[in-house]
Formats: structure tokens, C-alpha cells, sequence
């Protein structure tokens, strides 16, 4: 049974945006790798905890983290 708000399938427009996000990612590796941009783990980690920052921000009462690993649920700040 979809979940909905009006008409929106929620289930199918998040794993819709899931895989938008993912060929995007994947367009910028190659970009930066065909213009010989390297990107840092530091940098991919100050990326990934502003982002963590700003959805925080943007919903704090849902106390939003990073699950690491999805099996036991462990979170982490970004910076792993």
C-alpha cells in the first residue's frame, strides 16, 4: 500500500530522487576526474557534515544523523 500526501507517492518519489541523486554523483566524479579535479576525503567529509548541518538546520525537531551502518542503525556527526 503507497504511502501518499494528496498525490504524491511518497515510497516512489524518494526512491525516484535516490536515483537522480545517485547519477549526479556519478556525473561529477567523472567531470572532476576528466578535468583532473581530485577531491580530498577531508573535503568529501567537510561536504558531508555541512550537508548533515543544513537538513539539521533546515528540521531540527527530527533530530536527523547519518546511520553508518543500516543493520544496527549507528550513527555518526559526517565526518566518517
Amino acid at each position: 500500500m503507497p504511502i501518499k500526501v494528496g498525490d504524491i507517492d511518497i515510497v516512489e518519489q524518494s526512491l525516484n530522487n535516490e536515483f537522480h541523486i545517485l547519477q549526479l554523483e556519478k556525473i561529477l566524479f567523472l567531470l572532476a576526474s576528466k578535468a583532473r579535479i581530485s577531491i580530498t576525503q577531508e573535503e568529501l567529509n567537510a561536504i558531508k557534515a555541512e550537508s548533515l548541518q543544513a537538513i539539521q538546520k533546515k528540521y531540527p525537531q527530527n533530530k536527523i544523523q547519518i546511520v553508518t551502518d543500516i543493520t544496527t542503525g549507528e550513527a555518526c556527526d559526517g565526518n566518517k
